[in-house]
C-alpha cells in the first residue's frame, strides 16, 4: 500500500511539472519575444513622430488652400480678404521676392502642389491619425519625393537671389521656406527604413502594456 502510494505522488508530480513550466512562460516571457517587439518597433515610426507628421500635414493644408494658391489666382476679388492679408504681410515683412511675382515656374509647382500634393496631405492627415497602414508608405515616399524635388528649386533662387541690390542673404526667408524640404526629407527617410509589407506606426508592446496597467492599478488603489 505504502509503494501504491508513492508510485501516484510521484505520477501526480510528473502530471504537475508542465502546467508549471507553462504558468512561468505566461507569466515571465521570454526575452526574445520582447527583443523582436523592440526590433520591429525601432524601424516603425513612433507615436510622438506620428503626431508630429500629422500636424504638420494639418497646418500645411489652409496654408496651401488659402496663401500658396493665391498666385493661381488671377481675379484677386474672389480671394478671402484676411488671406490677402496674410500673403501681402508676409511679403513685406519676410522680403519674399518669389511670391510678390510669382514666375511661371514658380506657378508650375504650385499648380501642382494644390492639384496634387493638396489631395495626398489630406489622404496622410487621416491615416496618420487613424494608424492605417495601407498603402500609406507608397503614398508617403510619392509625396515627401515629389515636395522635396519643388523645394530644390525654390531654396536655390532664395540662396543665390541678388536681384534689386539685396546683396546679403536673406536668411529669414530661408528659414521660412527650409523646414517645407526638411520635413518632407523626415517622413522620406523614416518611411523608406520600414520594410515592405511592415507595419508603419509603432504598436504597444508588452512592457509598455503592463507599465500602463499598473499605473492603473494603483490609481484605482489610492
Amino acid at each position: 500500500s505504502q509503494t501504491s502510494e508513492r508510485v501516484r505522488r510521484r505520477r501526480r508530480r510528473r502530471m504537475a511539472t508542465p502546467q508549471n513550466e507553462n504558468d512561468d512562460d505566461d507569466t515571465n516571457p521570454s526575452p526574445y519575444s520582447s527583443s523582436d517587439d523592440d526590433d520591429e518597433n525601432a524601424r516603425t515610426i513612433s507615436d510622438g513622430l506620428r503626431k508630429f507628421f500629422a500636424s504638420y500635414f494639418f497646418l500645411h493644408v489652409p496654408a496651401t488652400a488659402l496663401i500658396d494658391a493665391q498666385a493661381l489666382v488671377k481675379d484677386k476679388a474672389l480671394i478671402p480678404t484676411f488671406a490677402r492679408e496674410i500673403l501681402e504681410f508676409h511679403v513685406e515683412q519676410n522680403r519674399d521676392f518669389l511670391m510678390l511675382d510669382p514666375a511661371p515656374w514658380l506657378k508650375s509647382f504650385i499648380f501642382c502642389e494644390c492639384f496634387l500634393q493638396l489631395p495626398t496631405l489630406v489622404l496622410l492627415l487621416r491615416k496618420f491619425l487613424r494608424k492605417d497602414d495601407r498603402n500609406v508608405k507608397v503614398i508617403g515616399l510619392c509625396y515627401s519625393s515629389h515636395v522635396m524635388t519643388t523645394m530644390v528649386p525654390i531654396l536655390t533662387a532664395i540662396v543665390f537671389n541678388r536681384e534689386g541690390g539685396n546683396k546679403d542673404f536673406n536668411w529669414q526667408l530661408f528659414l521660412i521656406y527650409f523646414p517645407y524640404f526638411l520635413v518632407p526629407f523626415m517622413l522620406f527617410v523614416s518611411l523608406l527604413r520600414i520594410p515592405d509589407g511592415g507595419e508603419v506606426f509603432a504598436r504597444t508592446t508588452t512592457k509598455t502594456k503592463t507599465k500602463t496597467e499598473t499605473k492603473t492599478k494603483t490609481k484605482k488603489k489610492l
